[in-house]
């Protein structure tokens, strides 16, 4: 399923292709959402259920919903896990996955700049 977000991520940031300066940290931003929010997620329920044979009465826990960092959501039956701390992990680590990769080829484009041109008794040489 993440697939085809991904598909629509690249449709999304291809007219920027020749332009690494927005098409990556675009991919990046995606990539780095996805990755926040599927870690904080709820993704697994369970509920215990006992029966106590000398009074006759069942008894139900909790709804108990885990994420895969260990992060759990509970609530009596029906329960349906609030995903707004997924979403807030996921904005989070976006913004700072952009970021981080735009920081990292604009340096990579001024040290680049900066080693291939020398200027050379008022011409430039490559």
């Amino acid at each position: 399923m993440y697939v085809w977000f991904l598909a629509a991520a690249l449709i999304v940031v291809s007219p920027f292709r020749s332009r690494p300066t927005i098409f990556l940290p675009g991919l990046a931003l995606f990539v780095a959402f996805l990755f926040g929010y599927v870690l904080v997620a709820p993704w697994g329920c369970s509920q215990s259920f006992m029966e106590n044979p000398d009074i006759g009465v069942a008894v139900t826990s909790d709804m108990v919903c885990t994420s895969p960092t260990g992060v759990e959501y509970s609530g009596p039956e029906p329960f349906d896990p609030d995903r707004t701390p997924a979403l807030i992990t996921g904005i989070v680590t976006g913004v700072l996955g952009a970021a981080a990769t735009w920081v990292v080829i604009r340096s990579r484009i001024v040290d680049h700049t900066a080693s291939s041109t020398k200027v050379v008794a008022g011409s430039l040489s490559w």
